[in-house]
């Protein structure tokens, strides 16, 4: 029988197949013929045959037909496994600088490459503090500004801002715009930050996405591809954003067995160390700051700085004004 949506069938079966079946869960060409009947579409056994065959020999689809009484059809793979989507939905719920109504969203077009079976296999339960806030959503479409410029070769202008301690945020030199040009996004700290070339100082730095406002795709080329090709972004990550900026120097550090794991973690697995018993010695490249001395002071005693001299007695210095303010 030909009905008006015939046009829409084979659409319309490839919504039913994904939506509806999966290896747990089969549909007989009845069952088939009755859901496509709700989309206003007749269609007849061998027609459904015809379809399903059609999709499987375009590689459009991967179907089954499993034999047999309580045989049928089934989606045999997915443009996404079951564990991916969980993946993507932890990854989602994650994110900080998106929205809870944004969260929801994105996770909703994730569930629809999965069966009806699975969506409530993919409702994680990953509480997130300090979610983003409709005043903050912007970092959304920041993110995305940011990336046409680095693929279409453009610099940008920003505001950036800072919090006050009152929480009131004000832009930074007195509201004037930055003129960078973008290199690279990295996600560090649960937050996305830009590594950029700063067109007035002529340098590499960055900047925390979700402090930008403002943001303007320029009409200018990018500059300073030469400066950002000295940067390696595994070591920029490690020593700048977890360390924060200072001056770099090659520190020599004695550590305890047993925080042999999270320096590892912190300096990668190609740190090479030298045994001595119960600790071992290490060389690392390390930006000097107040923030890497409070890194150092919260193992306890684990971890020293033997080298070189001035690092030592900065970080004595810091220890003593600590005292000093108690």
């Amino acid at each position: 029988m030909k009905t008006e949506n015939q046009k829409l069938r084979i659409l319309y079966l490839i919504e039913i197949l994904t939506k509806y079946t999966d290896e747990e869960h089969l549909l007989n060409s009845t069952q088939i013929i009755e859901k496509l009947r709700a989309y206003g579409i007749e269609a007849e056994r061998k027609t459904v045959y015809s379809d399903i065959n059609a999709l499987v020999d375009s590689g459009f689809l991967d179907v089954e037909h499993v034999g047999g009484r309580y045989g049928g059809f089934h989606v045999l793979s997915r443009k996404f496994e079951l564990a991916e989507l969980k993946m993507l939905v932890d990854a989602v719920q994650a994110s900080k600088f998106i929205t809870n109504k944004q969260c929801s969203s994105l996770i909703k077009k994730i569930s629809d490459f999965s069966s009806v079976y699975d969506e409530k296999k993919l409702s994680r339960s990953v509480y997130i503090y300090d979610r983003a806030t409709d005043k903050t959503k912007n970092a959304y479409y920041m993110i995305d500004s940011i990336h046409c410029a680095i693929s279409e070769n453009r610099s940008i202008l920003f505001q950036y801002t800072e919090m006050t301690p009152s929480k009131e945020r004000y832009k930074r030199h007195n509201g004037d715009f930055y003129a960078v040009s973008p290199y690279a996004l990295i996600w560090r700290d649960e937050n996305y930050y830009l590594v950029a070339f700063h067109h007035d100082s002529g340098t590499i730095r960055h900047y925390r996405v979700d402090k930008m406002e403002n943001i303007k795709v320029t009409e200018n080329a990018r500059e300073g591809a030469e400066e950002f090709e000295k940067v390696s972004l595994s070591k920029y990550s490690s020593n700048v954003f977890e360390m924060f900026l200072g001056k770099e120097y090659m520190v020599h550090f004695r550590c305890d067995n047993s925080l042999s794991g999270a320096m590892f973690d912190r300096f990668g697995d190609d740190l090479r160390i030298e045994e001595h018993g119960d600790y071992f010695e290490f060389y690392a490249p390390v930006h000097i700051s107040v923030r890497f001395f409070g890194w150092v002071f919260g193992f306890d005693g684990g971890l020293k700085i033997l080298s070189p001299e001035n690092v030592v007695k900065e970080y004595r210095k810091q220890i003593e004004k600590v005292i000093n303010s108690i």
